[in-house]
């Protein structure tokens, strides 16, 4: 009996002691955890004041070497012309010239300006025919350079874009056109000066030439027939096309060249000299079995 009750206090004491270590150690990771909070809390505000307010400072101190702006592309004629320097319109032959909303006589006009009384100049195209970009109340108007006549100090007249003629879209740096050995093949494309697309270079391949004749060698003629040009001082009259080494061809003209196998590939470059003229204008490369063909430019419109 007294065996039984000695086991029983000392497992008692046992257990006793457990829970005492338990809870000390509870106590004591209770105290670390307290005791962290302040430490960890410092350590986060030192962390956001960082990335407040020293990579803020650093990100403005660096901001004006990426910001410098580019020089702009600069031409001889202008889309927004300002004002010449005391240059003026007025109607010829003493009677009342059409202002105009565009310039082209197909657009209505939408004021006049009166005999003896004349506008402010702005500038003039260079297209033909020249038309002069005037100031209308707080307008641009356009006024007909056969129909007005300057005065004043005009020599320095700016030019100025037309908006009616538009720039040809930019394309890839060269095409290729497969013409069968039998066949032939068309063409087209458009070109614009000073701005735009202003040449195309062109790959004319003959394919299914055999290594042994009859079929081992054609003949081709090319032709470039021009449509749609804004002038023909600025369009049909300044295109100029041929072999990449030459182009010395103009609208209209036709030449003959040998394809052999083996060496069946032409370059041809097709282009708008660069100028301060603007000029648009689209064309046809027609390629053709046998001689040089009559292929006269087609007229505006065609």
């Amino acid at each position: 009996m007294l065996k039984s009750m000695v086991k029983t206090h000392n497992k008692n004491s046992y257990s006793e002691k457990v829970m005492i270590m338990k809870n000390t150690r509870s106590l004591h990771w209770s105290t670390i955890v307290l005791l962290s909070l302040p430490l960890a809390l410092i350590m986060t505000t030192a962390l956001l004041y960082f990335l407040v307010f020293v990579l803020r400072i650093d990100a403005a101190s660096a901001a004006p070497a990426s910001a410098t702006p580019l020089a702009p592309v600069q031409t001889n004629w202008i889309d927004q012309p300002m004002r010449a320097l005391n240059c003026g319109v007025t109607p010829t032959d003493n009677a009342e010239t059409l202002v105009r909303s565009a310039p082209a006589e197909r657009f209505a006009p939408f004021g006049t300006l009166s005999e003896g009384a004349s506008l402010m100049v702005l500038g003039q195209t260079t297209t033909q025919p020249v038309w002069y970009a005037v100031g209308y109340a707080e307008r641009r108007g356009w006024v007909a350079a056969t129909a007005g006549r300057l005065v004043g100090e005009c020599a320095a007249l700016p030019n100025v874009r037309n908006p009616l003629i538009p720039d040809a879209p930019m394309d890839i740096a060269a095409f290729v056109i497969e013409v069968d050995r039998d066949g032939g093949a068309v063409f087209r494309e458009a070109l614009s000066t000073p701005t735009g697309d202003g040449e195309d270079l062109v790959w004319v391949r003959l394919i299914n030439l055999y290594s042994q004749p009859p079929d081992n060698f054609r003949v081709l003629t090319m032709t470039i027939r021009c449509r749609n040009a804004t002038d023909d001082s600025g369009g049909i009259n300044a295109l100029r096309w041929g072999l990449a080494n030459n182009p010395t061809l103009g609208c209209g003209d036709s030449f003959t060249f040998p394809f052999i196998h083996g060496d069946s590939d032409r370059p041809l470059l097709i282009r708008l000299p660069s100028s301060n003229h603007q000029a648009y204008l689209e064309y046809e490369l027609v390629i053709q079995q046998g001689d040089t063909i009559a292929a006269p430019a087609l007229q505006s419109g065609a």
